[in-house]
């Protein structure tokens, strides 16, 4: 998962790159709102299943337990 981790890292450097070059982009402000709209939208979801799939593996049975009831 690590190198997944890097490939979208890179990506993210990527967008960041082309919407800096981007001729709509007005300074660093614009850029940035720019980006962090964009990057939420493209790599928000990716982000948060990662997290989610490593808290579910935390435990042998996960963090939910049907079976027996509790979370």
């Amino acid at each position: 998962m690590v190198v997944l981790d890097v490939l979208v890292f890179l990506v993210m450097i990527g967008v960041g790159w082309l919407l800096w070059r981007h001729k709509g982009t007005e300074g660093f402000g614009d850029w940035l709102l720019k980006y962090v709209l964009v990057s939420a939208l493209l790599f928000g979801p990716y982000f948060i299943w990662d997290g989610l799939s490593s808290y579910w593996r935390s435990s042998e049975d996960g963090p939910v337990n049907i079976e027996t009831g509790w979370w």
